[in-house]
């Protein structure tokens, strides 16, 4: 059967693979070459569409070699960041995605330069435009923000404020793109990657691995994703109830909270349409609950030809005004568990409750440990998410055998879906995530005790996603 034809997910991987420039290493190696034939022997196989962080082409072949392996695996579509020379004073931005579905259109922006060795990267997003049927899109972008090389204390922290910064550039690169390549209502978009913001909470030792509670950080990152530029409110981290009909419709499901959470104030992740407007006009209200819901700004109208652009180079050119478009993204791995999970500097637990680290080959000595989730799948639906319209909720009973940071890997699942694009059909589909998860891509079993012992200092984020016809 077909990819149309079949009831397959199509399974969708998002990793820092920590394949930095030549030189570059954490000890006398970071076996920089044997992971990368891991990816390719185990990880390529399971999925359709891949985006990779820190897969540096400058000055070696090692990402045209995990190319051309994914090419005869029939990953025949391929875009990544923009090489650079040493004129530019930059090495490339070390973001790439492969997908065994056609790549119709493709674009990408480069932030203004970092802080510290991010100065020398030329950081940014990517954007494909992927068929995933005949005439029915998905949106995906892959980034990786400024990092930060101690821990953020405060929102005032010089790395936290250049990555709101950045995130609001990418808001304005994920609305300029839906207008520019026609977006229609019932097409998902995605962000996706290593965005740096740690969404945990580290007041307790040792930490709860399941705690419920955000970050500012993160509040403040998803309320910038969302609206453009984050509010005072929600940056604070207040509780946000949204009070009416065009709120509700425009503003993101709610995350799912556990039954048990913390003695502590959990803070509210929702971010309502009130909350991410500058001004007090009415907010248009949107025709489903996932479409773009644009404000009634005198400045722009509704017209989105008035969103601010971004330069190849990192520049913004201001000759219009910001029209401030809502999108509603939900976090996919929160929404699915109900806490943020470790995604960087994990640790194992014994049996007196003690935390060890997991990592001792490729984690830098200060962040063993760490329990950080820095990794994210960020989701728009489309107007046909759900047969009537409403914002679909991942269901965490769904999948008793969920991957977890204990899960060994590799990481087993169904057959990816065939690359061709189905010729039949209806036009219209329905597309919902069913299943989002952490993969460790831990390599224990096989390598040997000297050699690395998961692929990457980061674990991978994937969604398995359901296309129906509609």
């Amino acid at each position: 059967m077909t990819a149309g034809q079949d009831a397959r997910p199509l399974r969708i991987l998002s990793i820092n693979l920590f394949v930095r420039p030549p030189g570059i290493r954490t000890h006398a190696s970071d076996f920089k070459d044997e992971r990368i034939q891991y990816v390719i022997d185990h990880v390529l196989p399971e999925y359709d569409i891949v985006s990779f962080q820190e897969l540096f082409a400058f000055a070696s072949p090692r990402r045209a070699r995990l190319i051309r392996a994914a090419q005869a695996q029939g990953f025949h579509y391929v875009y990544g960041s923009p090489e650079q020379t040493l004129f530019n004073l930059s090495i490339d931005g070390g973001l790439l995605t492969v997908s065994r579905l056609p790549i119709l259109a493709t674009d990408h922006i480069r932030f203004p330069r970092g802080k510290y060795s991010d100065w020398l990267a030329a950081k940014g997003a990517i954007y494909t435009k992927i068929a995933v049927r005949e005439g029915f899109h998905l949106h995906l972008f892959t980034t990786h923000t400024q990092a930060s090389y101690e821990p953020v204390v405060s929102l005032d922290d010089a790395t936290a404020r250049i990555r709101r910064q950045q995130f609001e550039r990418l808001h304005r690169f994920v609305v300029k793109m839906m207008r520019d390549e026609k977006r229609g209502s019932d097409e998902p978009v995605v962000v996706q990657g290593d965005l740096n913001v740690d969404a945990r909470v580290h007041d307790r030792k040792p930490e709860n691995l399941k705690d419920a509670r955000c970050s500012e950080e993160y509040l403040a990152m998803m309320a910038t994703m969302r609206c453009g530029k984050a509010t005072k409110d929600a940056i604070l981290g207040l509780p946000v109830t949204p009070s009416s009909a065009s709120t509700q419709a425009a503003s993101t499901a709610l995350p799912r909270q556990p039954a048990a959470v913390s003695s502590l104030p959990v803070r509210s992740a929702s971010v309502g349409v009130e909350d991410c407007l500058p001004h007090t006009s009415p907010v248009a209200p949107s025709s489903t609950t996932n479409n773009l819901v644009p404000a009634d700004n005198n400045d722009g109208g509704d017209d989105p030809s008035h969103v601010v652009g971004d330069d190849r180079d990192g520049h913004s050119h201001a000759s219009h005004p910001i029209v401030p478009y809502v999108l509603p993204f939900r976090d996919l791995i929160y929404e699915q568990l109900g806490y943020h999970p470790i995604t960087f500097g994990d640790v194992t637990v014994a049996s007196d409750g003690q935390h060890t680290p997991r990592d001792m080959v490729l984690t830098h000595v200060d962040e063993r440990g760490s329990c950080q989730r820095l990794d994210y799948i960020l989701w728009v639906g489309g107007a046909n998410e759900t047969e009537n319209g409403a914002t679909a909720t991942l269901s965490a009973d769904a999948y008793p055998d969920e991957v977890g940071p204990d899960t060994p890997i590799p990481f087993k699942a169904p057959s990816p879906v065939a690359a061709a694009v189905d010729q039949s059909g209806p036009p219209t589909w329905r597309v919902r995530p069913v299943h989002a998860s952490v993969v460790p891509i831990l390599a224990e079993s096989q390598v040997m005790d000297s050699y690395f012992t998961q692929v990457s200092d980061h674990y991978g984020v994937a969604v398995d996603l359901e296309i129906r016809p509609a």
